[in-house]
């Protein structure tokens, strides 16, 4: 019983709709732009027809180009990674920082060096292997990703605000491709690397508190970079969080869950 009463108002509503636009189309909406009534009109027929509407539709193709520029690019951006990986190779174990760190004579300094610089070279090996390639060969698609969208004309609020959030990742990304990532970087890092004496307690201490930031400032010589960058081109944690309720409103709206999480995760460089 529940199911024809649904079914009786779905008709009814249906057929108001469409009695809606053939008023407007012969003009008992008279008050109306030409281009609310084509949209009310698009709007019907996308509900009629099961489609999701325009925005939800726009943002789907734009993420469906991009997924298939990426493919086309993989090999090429496997062969880059291979490249960044070799040339951190020969510092990765050996070389004039790491030199510096084994001569430190207290073990507790040489165990905070050592560890700073592996966490510096695994961002290293994160930049060049996979973040600096996916832009070198992406970066174009990228940029015509966010042009496609921001030509969609998405009039839905918070759809706005993500493809927003995309456009700011792409800026960022130019930025981020011109980080630099060597062994000569890494070595001249480790510069700062000291061995101060702990002949007494009151040394020890005050060696501590001389090795931690001196330890820091290598660890974090890539990621401060990143950080410095997300601020000048207005990334924040808001972002990720809109783009995440971007994806659960494309699925509301009558979009592909697939879709939804590919859009959300586009410009990921993982």
């Amino acid at each position: 019983m529940r199911s024809t009463i649904s079914l009786a108002c779905a008709a009814v509503a249906l057929t108001f709709g469409w009695a809606l636009v053939a008023g407007t189309a012969h003009g008992a909406g008279a008050g109306a732009a030409p281009s609310d009534r084509a949209t009310a009109a698009e709007a019907v027929d996308d509900a009629a027809a099961g489609r999701p509407p325009h925005d939800v539709a726009a943002l789907e193709q734009a993420t469906g180009e991009l997924a298939r520029a990426k493919r086309a690019g993989a090999a090429k951006v496997d062969r880059l990674a291979r490249d960044g990986a070799a040339r951190l190779k020969p510092c990765w174990r050996r070389g004039p920082g790491w030199k510096r760190i084994r001569a430190v004579t207290h073990a507790s300094q040489r165990a905070r060096y050592a560890a700073a610089a592996r966490t510096l070279l695994a961002d290293m090996r994160t930049l060049l292997t996979v973040q600096q390639p996916l832009i070198a060969v992406h970066g174009d698609a990228y940029r015509r990703f966010v042009a496609r969208l921001r030509g969609a004309a998405i009039h839905d609020p918070l759809l706005g605000e993500a493809v927003a959030a995309q456009a700011r990742r792409v800026e960022a990304y130019r930025e981020v491709a011109r980080v630099k990532a060597s062994c000569a970087v890494f070595n001249r890092a480790l510069r700062v690397v000291r061995d101060f004496p702990t002949r007494t307690p009151q040394e020890i201490v005050r060696a501590d508190y001389r090795v931690s930031p001196r330890a820091r400032r290598i660890e974090r010589h890539v990621s401060n970079q990143l950080k410095r960058i997300d601020r000048r081109s207005g990334i924040g944690h808001r972002d990720a969080d809109t783009l995440a309720d971007a994806a659960q409103r494309m699925v509301a709206l009558g979009g592909s869950a697939g879709y939804a999480t590919a859009f959300q995760y586009a410009l990921s460089l993982r």
